[in-house]
């Protein structure tokens, strides 16, 4: 029941980079397919849409693009000077189509429940969450609770235990460190509660939800999302598109 899934030739499944790097690719060309000038984009974090921000800076060299606005989706993440930070992945979006950056100026997973609530309504973080969730397009990456995810490698970001609780729970994945089964169902948590950045709700409210993801790994994640309808176009690779049909068969 996808509206459109674009399948891009992979050289190396298992390989983490090669394919966020091929994926990204794909999520680029289809965004400049679709982009219109009044077009308002909410934008996640991870190395598939890295890989969609570095391909678009090669790509509109020769093929100008322009759009309305860009707006964060899920507060900072680690390092805010690191290429995947959604803060910065944000801004060179917006700098690439030139559009205006509506930045989140807050962590992604706010220390405690009650740091989480305060953040979620401090008036800034609620106008550029407003407006994201006002998006007509969203990028999205398909995340899965794994040992070698960034979250865990940063180390001050989500504990391995804590992953460890939603898998136990029955995740298989993530859009905007928004966990849910594999029906797509939310899977409630504490740390769902510290989350700051649109949640599921919100985000299948959008009009065209784009999931980019790819590779073995992320294989029963995608099966989940796409279950729970969370995404309206998939960009992956065509060795995780096999392997969707065969268990769709």
């Amino acid at each position: 029941d996808l509206r459109e899934a674009i399948v891009v030739e992979t050289t190396a499944s298992e390989d983490y980079e090669t394919v966020t790097r091929e994926v990204g690719v794909g999520a680029a060309e289809y965004l400049l397919r679709v982009l219109d000038p009044a077009d308002t984009i909410a934008i996640s974090w991870g190395g598939s849409l890295l890989g969609m921000v570095n391909a678009l800076e090669t790509a509109t060299r020769s093929r100008p693009t322009t759009g309305r606005a860009v707006a964060q989706a899920l507060g900072g993440l680690g390092n805010p000077n690191h290429e995947v930070h959604a803060s910065d992945l944000t801004r060179r979006l917006a700098r690439i189509i030139n559009a205006e950056a509506l930045i989140l100026p807050a962590p992604g997973v706010a220390g405690t429940r009650a740091a989480g609530r305060a953040l979620q309504q401090d008036p800034n973080v609620q106008s550029t969450l407003s407006l994201a969730a006002q998006a007509r397009l969203a990028f999205m990456g398909i995340g899965a609770p794994r040992k070698d995810s960034i979250l865990i490698q940063n180390g001050t970001i989500v504990a391995w235990e804590e992953l460890a609780r939603l898998e136990r729970q029955g995740a298989v994945g993530d859009i905007n460190l928004r966990y849910f089964d594999r029906h797509g169902r939310l899977v409630a948590s504490e740390l769902d509660s510290r989350v700051v950045g649109l949640n599921l709700t919100e985000i299948k409210g959008i009009k065209t939800v784009v999931g980019v993801a790819g590779g073995a790994a992320k294989l029963a994640a995608i099966q989940g999302a796409l279950a729970g309808r969370l995404v309206d176009v998939l960009v992956t690779d065509h060795i995780t598109a096999h392997h969707l049909l065969e268990e769709t068969d």
